[in-house]
């Protein structure tokens, strides 16, 4: 299809301002003028032949629409069209995949995968190549750094258990961000620029650049890549006694990576690789706004609110400062700041025999976190029954600093057959990993200014012991150590031409070692001791067993169905001891202490799926029914704000996959991605007699929606000889349930159910030889759905129902998070 239109007209684009018309023309204005100035190249791809993505999955180099289970994979190509910048882009489009949203980022990510959910030790594998990112939750900063969505080959996300090939920590499934290998025959060039403008709020933009080629042709190559990227703020603070604005657009972040890697083949069959990957993220602030606040009558008689001046990107969040002082304190904001860095040097030696591949895995993982949090507003909750408003304290401040850093050492040596077309294939092999992760958490608060306009008296006369010195009320330091050994295998036989059976084992042995300190009023001593649970340590041992079967039938190269059982596994850990406050809440559910420690859990997977190319379509769909076994959960006591793990029992997820392609003619084409999960725990948890407090019960939904869907459209032409396109996307998430039913001790009905969410992209662009050209919309519709949301009515009492009419505390401040607003923007990518 030709048309006859040019490519200024293509790109013009009005917005909410001259001045993001201006920008955006004078970069569409250069990309333009530099391609057609330009020849055309040819571009490397991680493709098949018949255009399928190669993936490493199974540790070995095949089509995506061969492998024998449930697998998505996004190119680069993939994200710089749908524009995937972050893990949330990256889940959006994924059925299945949830990335977590607190609201208040910090670089890491936890990932979890058809309903098994990151809490306690993480559930997903996340993998940089083939050195392991995932790492134990903390109190802050946890979960796995993020690698940057620039220079990668794709992403691949694995669904179901992996435990056999990548080990404990994979029991839900696996996200690996695969990084291009130095060429020694090509030069390549990868570039990208970007500028956007969020609506009422402030600008992004990103550059990076990718290049690599021959130093020695056939002998030696590198590949280097630099990337940045500013992500504009949107969310304004107000003061809740006026209105006034008091800081716009505050939570804006900055993301950079830096990656080099060289390439040396050495001989004919040996191959050496060292790589060094780095990246930094800086949050300024969280995304969380305030909801109205009603009005309320305080302790003492005195009525706070109401406050309405908040809602989607606005937010109350500033210097918590009482009303008799409103008129003579100054107004500010306690930013939240985040700081996260990776430094990940690796090498790979990679030998080739007549029939058997030997290769070496070398990596060395340092990641640290550090930030600070506002508990200004939360504190003083657990004083008054949920308000967290003093009108005869001046300024309250309480800003708990937090940091921690991992090392982490992995060795792999792996063996793999080279020749598919034998009876007989395999990849086994040898795995170490130690991993250290040393953290912090100091909580600073005028406590005593705090309890001396509630209670007349000092922290000690509340806490029994006096604030430590610089306002330290809390601290917590501990040490986490994990050492595993393993031994593994994967094993094909093909029984007929047509009938493979795949059976696998991997053997590990895992070792953990915790110490903790904790001390301050909180705590209840200042003095911390083994007897006064202030130091805590031990040992921990176990040896996990992760067996996979797999049949597969292809009835052709591009059509199969195969069956797959696997296990899955994940360590177990560590709690902190609750602090003082919390000892109403224990005495209420009958218990004296929260538990030291939390097992491991495993997961079984029973899977079933086609993959299938009839009249030009590919067609991927699979069941799974999951079982999970002493489930680590989350708990978090009713009034007092502390959260533990615990280990809960039984749950089951059940549910479809379908992955598809359509081509409706020869320039439009639509993809189909859709899950249902329904994630369930089987099993209740009672607490001890005589109270036997119910903690989870028979039929409670695990937090995530049954269904998700991702729909996609895009329409291919011609512009004056170049090729052209339009394409949307639109993605949809169900309800679910965030938390427990009435009946469970953690009920809370005001936040309970989540809502579903509908989120849609645009974007249109054109290829100039090497250049390419678009203009794109996010969040199109401007959607405002909430994604994660705290605040109101804990410790409902039994009596009161399901209405939650009587209740220990309610909260009045809802604080929520939700998509960033409309986005419009233009992008230059530049491929040679």
């Amino acid at each position: 299809m030709a048309v006859t239109v040019s490519p200024a007209s293509v790109l013009s684009h009005r917005n909410v301002s001259g001045r993001f018309s201006l920008r955006i023309g004078l970069l569409a204005g250069a990309a333009i003028s530099l391609a057609n100035g330009l020849p055309a190249f040819a571009q490397a791809t991680n493709m098949a032949d018949d255009g399928d993505i190669i993936v490493t999955a199974t540790r070995q180099a095949v089509s995506i629409n061969s492998v024998p289970m449930s697998i998505s994979a996004v190119t680069q190509a993939d994200m710089d069209q749908k524009n995937i910048r972050s893990a949330a882009d990256l889940a959006r489009g994924i059925p299945g995949l949830r990335a977590s949203n607190s609201g208040s980022s910090n670089g890491t990510q936890d990932f979890s995968i058809r309903g098994v959910a990151s809490e306690g030790s993480p559930t997903t594998g996340v993998y940089l190549d083939d050195a392991p990112l995932q790492k134990r939750s903390g109190p802050r900063g946890s979960g796995a750094p993020m690698p940057q969505l620039f220079d990668l080959e794709r992403v691949e996300v694995l669904k179901g258990p992996q435990g056999t090939l990548y080990g404990g920590g994979s029991q839900g499934g696996t996200v690996r961000f695969i990084t291009p290998t130095p060429s020694l025959t090509d030069y390549q060039v990868y570039a990208r620029g970007e500028l956007s403008k969020i609506e009422k709020g402030d600008w992004n933009q990103e550059t990076g650049v990718a290049f690599g080629g021959p130093i020695i042709e056939d002998k030696i190559g590198f590949r280097a890549s630099v990337y940045q990227r500013r992500n504009g703020g949107y969310l304004d603070y107000v003061n809740r006694h006026d209105g006034s604005l008091v800081e716009r657009d505050a939570n804006s972040s900055r993301n950079y990576s830096a990656r080099a890697a060289l390439r040396f083949k050495l001989s004919d069959r040996f191959e050496l690789t060292p790589s060094l990957y780095w990246s930094l993220q800086k949050v300024r602030d969280q995304d969380a706004y305030w909801l109205d606040v009603p009005e309320r009558t305080g302790r003492d008689g005195y009525v706070y609110g109401p406050y309405n001046f908040y809602g989607p990107y606005r937010s109350g969040d500033t210097c918590n400062i009482g009303e008799d002082y409103a008129a003579t304190t100054e107004m500010c904001v306690p930013h939240q700041p985040t700081r996260s860095e990776l430094f990940m040097p690796s090498v790979t030696a990679q030998y080739e025999f007549d029939t058997v591949q030997v290769k070496g895995i070398f990596s060395y993982a340092s990641d640290s976190s550090r930030g600070r949090i506002d508990f200004s507003y939360q504190e003083p909750q657990n004083h008054q029954q949920g308000n967290p408003f003093i009108h005869n304290l001046d300024i309250y401040k309480s800003y708990p600093e937090f940091k921690n850093k991992r090392d982490s050492y992995t060795g792999e040596l792996r063996f793999s057959s080279i020749n598919d077309d034998q009876p007989i294939t395999f990849v086994g092999g040898l795995f170490y990993n130690r991993s250290k992760i040393n953290a912090d958490v100091y909580y600073y608060a005028n406590v005593d200014d705090l309890t001396q306009a509630l209670y007349g008296l000092p922290a000690e006369g509340i806490f029994g012991v006096p604030l430590l010195p610089n306002n330290l009320e809390y601290y917590r330091v501990y040490t986490l150590t994990d050492e595993e050994y393993a031994a593994y295998g994967e094993m094909t036989y093909k029984i007929t031409d047509k009938l493979k059976i795949i059976g696998g084992l991997r053997v590990s042995q895992t070792k953990f070692d915790y110490f903790q300190e904790t001390a301050g009023p909180i705590a209840g001593t200042n003095t911390p001791t083994y007897q006064n649970g202030g130091l805590i340590g031990g040992k921990v041992k176990e040896t996990p067993i992760s067996p996979k079967i797999s049949l597969q039938y292809n009835f052709d190269p591009r059509n199969q169905i195969y069956a797959v059982a696997s296990k899955g596994y994940r360590v177990g850990g560590i709690n902190q001891p609750p602090p003082v406050t919390c000892a109403g809440d224990m005495t209420s559910l009958g218990i004296t202490s929260t538990p030291l420690t939390y097992e491991s859990d495993t997961v079984w997977n029973y899977e079933a799926g086609t993959k299938m190319r009839i009249a030009g379509m590919q067609i991927n769909a699979s069941a799974f029914y999951l079982e999970w076994t002493n489930t680590q959960t989350d708990y978090g006591l009713p009034t007092c704000g502390f959260g533990y793990t615990v280990n809960a029992g039984k749950a089951v997820s059940k549910g479809i996959d379908l992955d598809a392609r359509v081509p409706f003619t020869d320039n439009l084409v639509g993809t189909v991605a859709m899950g249902y999960t329904d994630a369930k725990y089987t099993e209740a948890v009672v607490g001890p007699a005589p109270v036997n407090t119910v903690y989870i019960q028979d039929g409670d939904r695990l937090p995530i929606p049954k269904w998700s869907l991702n729909l996609g459209l895009q329409y291919g032409f011609e512009v004056e000889g170049h090729k052209a396109y339009i394409r949307g996307d639109y993605q949809y998430s169900g309800s679910y349930e965030r938390a427990v039913r009435f009946g469970s001790a953690g009920y809370t009905p005001d936040n309970r159910i989540g809502e579903a969410t509908h989120f849609v992209t645009a974007r249109a662009g054109i290829d100039m030889g090497p250049v390419g050209v678009s203009i794109f919309a996010d969040n199109l519709l401007n959607s405002k759905d909430v994604l994660s949301s705290t605040g109101g009515r804990t410790g409902c009492r039994a009596a009161s129902g399901a209405a939650c009419t009587s209740y220990s505390q309610y909260n009045q401040v809802y604080r929520q998070t939700t998509f960033r607003p409309r986005t419009l923007g233009l992008t230059l990518t530049y491929r040679h």
